[in-house]
């Protein structure tokens, strides 16, 4: 088995675990088809948080991983939706087979820049995955605000993917959207 595909099934078999932990169904069917070549590009706001986070936990993770198979292809990008889609749609030309992203709806903006360059940088029949909670109190966004927004576009279907309400916390949605037929992105 190649490293990539172990790595694919060891993510596999952790969403197994975490969902028993998390009471999700037993048999999660894993986010992403298994990838021939694997290629991502981790993005956010603070170029901070990319050095002093993220890369270190990439470049552990890969080394426990991938001991055999050569690294897939990353590189990191900083700044807001709407300067990164831009970047990346028209001087890289990449487009997206998923595109992750999690507590990024928190408002309004930053959910209207993450949808514009989702537009710029998804190929059709990609997926996006939104991880959200109902309510951002104090900025205005959260999941019900994100889904009219996405509805007033018209350029994605929305459906959730999953659902966490234990009745005493802020209930979290896994939503993925994807272009609707009728869109001419």
């Amino acid at each position: 088995m190649s490293g990539l595909r172990a790595c694919w099934l060891q993510s596999v078999l952790g969403m197994r675990r975490r969902a028993a932990r998390c009471r999700l169904p037993s048999n999660p069917q894993p986010l992403l088809p298994k990838p021939s070549v694997l290629t991502f590009n981790p993005q956010d706001f603070n170029a901070e948080v990319l050095e002093a986070v993220t890369c270190p936990n990439v470049d552990t993770n890969l080394r426990a991983h991938l001991t055999t198979a050569p690294a897939p292809s990353h590189r990191y990008f900083s700044g807001d939706f709407a300067s990164v889609g831009e970047h990346l749609a028209s001087e890289e030309g990449l487009l997206f087979d998923a595109v992750l992203t999690s507590e990024s709806i928190y408002n309004p903006k930053s959910a209207a820049q993450l949808l514009a360059a989702t537009k710029a940088c998804m190929r059709r029949g990609g997926t996006l995955w939104v991880a959200a909670k109902s309510h951002y109190f104090g900025v205005g966004g959260g999941l019900a605000a994100f889904k009219a927004q996405v509805a007033a576009d018209g350029v994605f279907g929305v459906d959730v993917a999953w659902s966490f309400d234990d009745g005493a916390s802020n209930m979290r949605e896994v939503l993925a959207l994807t272009f609707t037929k009728d869109s001419n992105v």
